[in-house]
């Protein structure tokens, strides 16, 4: 988990590399990628119900259930 957490933190901290390494891998364009990195926290949280619970709030709007 600590490995995580240090990856994590280095990629929030790093959005312009990590937009390099994953256009490369996803073949995507870079500013694009650099947009959502700008965006996106990483990091390491617990699984809790709450968190389960809005998950599956997401993926019931996806099959049409609400």
């Amino acid at each position: 988990m600590s490995e995580l957490a240090r990856t994590g933190a280095w990629a929030t901290q790093h959005p312009q590399q990590v937009a390099v390494i994953l256009s490369v891998q996803l073949r995507m364009p870079e500013a694009t990628l650099l947009s959502w990195q700008q965006r996106v926290r990483y990091g390491v949280t617990p699984v809790t119900l709450e968190l389960i619970s809005r998950q599956q709030e997401i993926a019931d709007l996806f099959i049409g259930k609400n």
